[in-house]
């Protein structure tokens, strides 16, 4: 996952037409919230999404207010995103957009075939991925809906990852600290290793819990050193189906579709594929439902 190209329902307006939208330069009316009744959502919204992905609760839902995005300084151009309401039903998750020229659910995933779950974290600017086999749900937002959306992807990850399976003994060098950030509570475990490249700045931390395989890299944009961009994949373990790695990447098939995710170097990539392969055939000895292959 990189920069997201434009999607159906945004698109790129003058500088001029923004106050008619609403909106500013650079702004967000509000924050993303979770409502609470379903009468507090826009038009049919939720009607929409219960027919679509399924029975869904009110804790299950999250609005996405409509922002613009400057794209061209020279032009003075933005890309303005509607508002956008998101939910998890018991069959697919799905996104719902006030766009033109109906509003309605332009993308749903199901829940059984979800590939992974991505954030990509660039300055203030955000983006969350849901991958499946035949369809994305993308998300745009900002630092400030941090704490709201992050919680959602994790109801997501959640109902993706099922049930939790063994994890395999590995030696004590290969455990690392901050490996309570990706478990969902006390009754998961986990491994990870970290890696560190000189030449961005960056750090690569791999970790393969009871439910996810996690991948988790911060780096710094060249020609601008305060500037760190942080992406983390979420694969969930049951759907992980072959492993490989090309060039600064490694390629994870799940769940019917190819997830190529950047590490940086050769030399992490070749290394977070060898460390991948052993740790998942260990567990596939012990009974896990997950039989990966590996390739170089």
């Amino acid at each position: 996952m990189g920069r997201l190209s434009a999607q159906d329902w945004e698109f790129v307006v003058d500088r001029d037409l923004l106050p008619l939208l609403g909106l500013g330069i650079g702004s967000q009316s509000r924050r993303a919230q979770w409502p609470a009744d379903p009468a507090l959502l826009p038009d049919e919204a939720y009607q929409d999404l219960s027919v679509t992905v399924g029975r869904l609760g009110m804790e299950d839902v999250l609005a996405i207010p409509p922002a613009a995005r400057l794209v061209d300084r020279l032009r003075y151009r933005s890309l303005y995103v509607p508002l956008q309401v998101a939910a998890i039903g018991d069959r697919a998750v799905g996104l719902w957009v006030r766009a033109l020229p109906t509003p309605g659910v332009r993308v749903q995933v199901p829940v059984s075939r979800i590939s992974a779950i991505e954030t990509l974290a660039d300055g203030p600017q955000r983006l969350l991925v849901v991958t499946g086999e035949a369809s994305s749900l993308a998300v745009r937002y900002t630092s400030d809906d941090d704490a709201s959306v992050d919680a959602w992807a994790r109801r997501i990850r959640m109902r993706a990852a099922g049930d939790p399976s063994p994890v395999p003994a590995m030696p004590s060098a290969r455990y690392g600290k901050g490996l309570d950030e990706f478990l969902f509570g006390p009754a998961d475990g986990g491994v990870c290793v970290r890696w560190r490249s000189g030449f961005d700045y960056g750090q690569c931390t791999l970790a393969i819990t009871s439910r996810e395989l996690i991948v988790a890299r911060s780096w710094v944009r060249p020609g601008r050193p305060w500037r760190k961009v942080r992406r983390t994949f979420y694969a969930p373990r049951r759907s992980i189906e072959g492993i490989r790695s090309r060039s600064r990447s490694v390629c994870l098939d799940s769940a019917g579709a190819q997830n190529w995710v950047g590490l940086g170097s050769k030399r992490i990539a070749s290394a977070a594929s060898a460390w991948l392969g052993q740790v998942l055939g260990q567990a596939d000895h012990r009974g896990d439902d997950a039989r990966p292959r590996q390739t170089g």
